[in-house]
């Protein structure tokens, strides 16, 4: 049977029945067909609604998954927690497919625009980094964690930038133009980012446990403003400062909010209220974010998938081309920031405003 063909016969009589669940409804919310299937469905019933998922790792990454969930909630982080089966599994395995199921939670999704739902969910960020420094994973679990060497990461995707303008530089089509005419913007921001996380010390990166995908479709804001994490399919024991990378990106190079430094000064300083950073996380976060992570990623998919036509590609490269300035500005700023907030920690190793010419 195809993972992407599941009736509703099949979650109605089998499924469902070991939850011991009577639903009027069954909506698919989403399904996505790849390496690593996964189906999420909303079940409707008389009294209330859940969340039906079918995940597409083993059960030991399943067992670490459950155990982050009941610490976080233990320490009053909201999450949805996996409800149990009629014989008291945490999971339901038919044909080799694993399926959970936990309480629907009712409320928005994050609202970049809204910004008290911006200061409500770096609030719960910083409490759950503080909660999760001690979690440790049931028995059975796999053990999750990060820990990337960022710095070798970000030498090779410049080492991939220099390569793409070298190509585009012996063609004459319009995507190949434009990334020439933005060649310097991409190849400057891809050296900033180099050099800096070579500054990093990893020995003063704190761990904790970490959700890994802490943007705005997976907080909720319920009726009361209260946040609800959910989808904790990436979560592991990393660096903390990795969560507030995923989240600033995706939340600054958004159009209404176009690299705004002091909305970001702003917004990270609600988390450092709780929980302040130091000098080698900020420096983590400006190199992450220094990055032209989006011309990378198209020009790598240009020259080797092909998988948008021609015109969206263009379409995109013209959005990320028009973001430049606004990113280069972002940049100077956090750069400067850095330097006067630390000026007088290791002097010799922070010369940002010699080596970062404007």
């Amino acid at each position: 049977m195809s993972n992407l063909t599941l009736s509703n016969n099949l979650i109605f009589d089998l499924v469902l029945k070991e939850y011991n669940i009577r639903a009027n409804s069954i909506e698919l919310v989403k399904a996505k067909a790849t390496a690593k299937d996964r189906m999420v469905y909303k079940i409707n019933t008389d009294s209330q609604s859940y969340c039906l998922k079918k995940v597409y790792y083993d059960e030991e990454t399943l067992l670490f998954i459950y155990s982050s969930i009941i610490w976080l909630n233990l320490h009053n982080i909201s999450c949805p927690t996996l409800l149990t089966t009629t014989s008291g599994g945490r999971y339901f395995k038919y044909n080799n497919m694993l399926f959970i199921l936990t309480p629907w939670i009712n409320g928005v999704k994050c609202n970049y625009d809204i910004l008290n739902h911006l200061e409500i969910s770096l609030e719960n960020l910083a409490n759950m980094h503080i909660s999760g420094k001690n979690f440790s994973p049931i028995e059975g679990s796999k053990l999750l964690t990060g820990f990337d060497n960022s710095s070798f990461s970000y030498a090779k995707h410049f080492s991939d930038l220099k390569k793409y303008i070298d190509i585009c530089s012996n063609k004459d089509d319009i995507f190949s133009k434009k990334i020439i005419d933005y060649k310097d913007y991409i190849l400057n921001t891809g050296y900033i980012s180099v050099i800096y996380s070579q500054l990093i010390d990893t020995n003063f990166l704190p761990k904790t446990l970490c959700h890994k995908d802490y943007v705005n479709k997976n907080i909720i804001i319920d009726n009361n403003m209260n946040p609800w994490v959910i989808d904790f399919d990436k979560c592991r024991i990393d660096y903390r400062i990795t969560d507030l990378c995923y989240f600033f990106r995706r939340f600054l190079r958004r159009e209404n909010t176009k690299w705004n430094f002091f909305l970001f000064s702003y917004l990270l300083n609600i988390y450092e209220k709780i929980s302040p950073l130091n000098f080698n996380e900020h420096i983590y976060l400006f190199s992450y974010l220094s990055f032209p992570q989006k011309h990378w990623r198209l020009c790598r998919d240009f020259y080797n998938t092909s998988e948008l036509s021609y015109e969206d590609y263009n379409t995109l490269l013209n959005k990320y081309n028009n973001q430049s300035e606004n990113h280069m500005n972002f940049i100077f700023s956090y750069k400067f920031y850095i330097y006067n907030r630390f000026k007088n920690e290791r002097k010799n190793r922070f010369e940002m405003h010699k080596e970062i010419k404007q």
